[in-house]
């Protein structure tokens, strides 16, 4: 089981509650523009009509049965929230995905990579496979896999239907010692 926070270098991961939930909804909002084109949940449509109190509950039902994990990504320092990444099991019984999201004034300063490597070290204790999708033309969200070892493996799908590129790393097998 994953644990209920994680710590890094530079960030604090920990699971999004209902405390969260006004930092959960300004950030969206703020980033709809630089969201909506890889993400259909931050359409400005969906947005507006967003329950974020509902939201939050739903991912807690969801964490409680073990499906999904919604972390938010924290600057440690300063605990301001800047992104969001979640561990879902929707790609097989010995697999987990993982997706991210950052605040647009958050990029370029590695901290999804930072916060994808410690989630994919941790997923990668429970199940053998970890599996990142984006959308092709995505090209920010390509650079996190490539930069962590994953495999890209080719077209696929994303959960909600788009067309994906799907990327993998598998766990390291120990050679038995003699």
């Amino acid at each position: 089981m994953l644990a209920e926070s994680y710590e890094t270098e530079r960030l604090t991961l920990a699971i999004l509650r209902q405390r969260n939930v006004n930092q959960i909804a300004d950030l969206v909002k703020k980033n709809i523009a630089h969201l909506s084109p890889w993400m259909p949940w931050a359409h400005p449509d969906v947005v507006a009509e967003t329950d974020y109190e509902e939201l939050v509950r739903i991912w807690d039902a969801k964490l409680e049965s073990g499906t999904d994990h919604h972390y938010g990504i924290f600057l440690s320092a300063s605990s301001e929230l800047i992104g969001a990444m979640g561990v879902h099991q929707r790609v097989g019984p010995n697999a987990l995905e993982i997706g991210y999201w950052i605040d647009q004034d958050s990029e370029a300063n590695g901290y999804v990579t930072e916060a994808a490597a410690k989630i994919t070290e941790e997923c990668l204790k429970l199940v053998p496979k970890v599996v990142i999708k984006h959308e092709a033309e995505n090209v920010k969200s390509r650079r996190i896999p490539e930069k962590l070892g994953y495999v890209e493996v080719g077209a696929g799908t994303c959960h909600d239907g788009r067309d994906s590129v799907d990327w993998v790393k598998e766990r390291a097998e120990r050679a038995p010692t003699s």
